[in-house]
């Protein structure tokens, strides 16, 4: 992060891009884990003031002032039988479906692998 620390404070501006709930820190040595490096460094900035995420505050973008803090909500590479799964379990359903689950690209791949593909006990 010393590329961040020489950022001019009067024009500069550093933009860190992820998705926390996706890759997770990899980490080996014992002194880096006892110091907190088992997350990210984006989720380390996203849980600290002026970052972290406030509903109240900010109800519009999802919690985050969106003069630092930008959410990608669009999704536009999942079907949403999917994107729903996670959707629900990491992001508070906050990620929006932009592809159709019918007679989407998508759909037409996974139709055709249909019978290589295990089936759902439902």
């Amino acid at each position: 992060m010393v590329t961040v620390a020489q950022a001019s404070k009067e024009r500069g501006q550093v933009i860190l891009a992820g998705d926390p709930h996706q890759l997770q820190a990899v980490v080996i040595n014992k002194h880096a884990l006892e110091r907190g490096f088992s997350l990210s460094f984006l989720e380390r900035i996203l849980s600290r003031a002026p970052y972290v995420r406030n509903v109240d505050s900010f109800p519009l973008t999802c919690g985050f002032d969106p003069r630092l803090v930008t959410k990608l909500l669009y999704n536009y590479r999942t079907l949403p039988s999917t994107l729903n799964v996670y959707n629900e379990l990491f992001y508070n359903a906050e990620l929006v479906p932009m592809i159709r689950e019918e007679n989407s690209r998508e759909a037409k791949m996974l139709k055709q692998l249909d019978d290589r593909l295990p089936q759902s006990p439902n």
